[in-house]
């Protein structure tokens, strides 16, 4: 049996750094599977493509939700209780929304964001645990 991470004490940080067209991405796992996240405090969830959560191995959700995204009216289906770890942050019981097509592996949204102080400067952005 694996051991369990001591959760992260508070003010413990991620530094990252925007790329050329001042994106922030971070490296991180969702349920299990390695996913690189773009920072998006537009999205309220965590928003991952349907193939992506297949390979994740998330095969049921709640349907019936409507979403704007910047590409228009999409069918969301959710899911809840998912962990997500992005470097020493562990989040254990977290809403993913699950949409048909994305470019990206996954969007981190409000849903885990809300629960991290986020500092940005001069394409500099720290998360660090409250």
């Amino acid at each position: 049996m694996p051991a369990i991470a001591p959760p992260p004490q508070a003010g413990t940080s991620i530094e990252l750094h925007a790329d050329e067209q001042g994106h922030y991405r971070v490296e991180g796992k969702i349920n299990g599977h390695p996913a690189i996240f773009l920072v998006d405090t537009g999205a309220s969830s965590v928003v991952i493509s349907r193939r992506f959560a297949q390979e994740a191995g998330i095969y049921h959700c709640t349907p019936g939700k409507r979403s704007e995204t910047a590409n228009g009216q999409v069918d969301v289906c959710t899911a809840t209780g998912v962990p997500i770890v992005l470097g020493q942050f562990q989040f254990e019981d977290t809403e993913i929304s699950i949409v048909p097509n994305m470019a990206v592996d996954a969007l981190l949204g409000m849903s885990v964001l809300r629960r991290i102080e986020i500092r940005q400067a001069n394409g500099v952005m720290h998360l660090t645990i409250r």
